[in-house]
């Protein structure tokens, strides 16, 4: 096995990432007539990247497009392991490299933004850069999502040493509704394997927001219907403000909501102007 260290320069294609909020406003409109409104869904995803530029174990991601920054990557050295080396001559111009040696280990934890179940299915790639010789280092490190399934998998050679090659091993894994997933492991064949980098792509959560209605309980009365779909509704919260540029003047509508048909209605009596919002803590 090696010793010597530092990091991976190797490039990984990183997407683009939107900024998810969980506060947002759902509709808003006058309390008199009807008023409809709803929020386009927004795709995105979070890139992570571990280069293992030192030898920081655990360590966090030094490349990252999330502002959730508990993620950790945690190494545990198998037998005949080396550790960690910056560089070694041999093995290209790829710094930061960890000798696992046998059936050693990383594990990525902590990377995911949300907690419990999967409310919808997903799917999650692992990128492991490492050394390839076809002899000592013929095997390439198995990589693991407890709780998920294996989509495919696919390897592309990246830059060249003197007697072998950096690959780095793709792998799409699904999480179905309902399952949870919330770790990574990558471990070493029984002859070893040197890991240069490890980066984990993964969705953000996104909150939909549902679409608020806004009509007459019933034509020349005094009072409004306020309704929304009950499917995928669970802990939105309706409120209302006077005067919209008041940013503090948001207060939950009282009254519990009536489930009448495939929607949650909320009676209330016309009190002047008001905005309606549906907000998730």
């Amino acid at each position: 096995m090696r010793t010597t260290n530092a990091r991976g320069t190797a490039t990984n294609q990183m997407k683009c990432i939107m900024k998810h909020t969980k506060k947002t406003l759902a509709a808003l409109g006058l309390a008199l007539g009807w008023l409809t409104g709803s929020l386009q869904a927004q795709s995105a995803v979070v890139v992570r990247e571990w280069p293992f530029s030192s030898n920081a174990n655990p360590a966090g991601p030094e490349v990252t497009s999330s502002n959730f920054e508990e993620a950790r990557a945690t190494v545990q050295q198998g037998q005949f392991a080396s550790g960690w080396f910056e560089q070694d001559s041999m093995l290209g111009t790829e710094k930061g490299i960890w000798d696992l040696g046998r059936k050693g280990t990383v594990t990525l934890s902590k990377w995911s933004d949300q907690t419990g179940p999967a409310t919808a299915s997903h799917e999650i790639t692992v990128r492991v850069t490492q050394w390839y010789d076809g002899g000592i280092y013929g095997t390439l490190a198995t990589v693991d999502v407890p709780g998920a399934r294996l989509a495919n998998r696919s390897q592309a050679y990246l830059m060249s040493g003197s007697i072998g090659n950096w690959v780095t091993d793709e792998t799409h894994w699904m999480i179905d509704v309902g399952a949870s997933a919330d770790s990574v492991v990558v471990t070493s064949p029984g002859n070893g394997a040197l890991i240069d980098k490890v980066s984990l792509e993964t969705p953000i959560p996104i909150v939909v927001p549902p679409t608020l209605s806004i009509q007459s309980a019933v034509k020349g009365s005094n009072s409004v219907e306020v309704s929304w779909p009950v499917a995928g509704t669970l802990g939105w919260q309706l409120e209302a403000n006077p005067r919209l540029e008041q940013s503090k003047g948001w207060a939950p509508v009282g009254g519990q909501p009536q489930v009448i048909g495939d929607h949650l209605v909320v009676t209330m009596q016309k009190e002047g102007t008001l905005f309606f919002r549906l907000r998730h803590p």
